[in-house]
């Protein structure tokens, strides 16, 4: 089972959005992006670091960067490699 299909099983056992069905995408190394089957929220979208056996909820700066590797950025960096504008 993949990483994905892992976060996906064990957010529907949360049961945070019954009868929604939630996939997550790959951004980059460990961290993924949350989307929807059909269309359920609208925004920006919630972000996950996979440790281990641990699903981390990502906020601040480093989901910042996160979306915006996700929204097409010249190319993956890390977190700590985070662009000036936005620290």
């Amino acid at each position: 089972m993949t990483d994905a299909e892992r976060l996906e099983k064990w957010y529907a056992e949360q049961n945070l959005l019954p009868g929604v069905k939630s996939i997550f995408k790959n951004v980059y190394g460990n961290y993924y992006v949350q989307g929807h089957e059909k269309p359920a929220l609208y925004g920006v979208p919630d972000v996950y670091k996979v440790e281990g056996d641990n699903f981390i909820f990502v906020t601040g700066k480093e989901k910042e960067h996160v979306l915006w590797v996700y929204a097409g950025s010249p190319e993956p960096i890390r977190p700590e490699d985070v662009p000036d504008f936005l620290k």
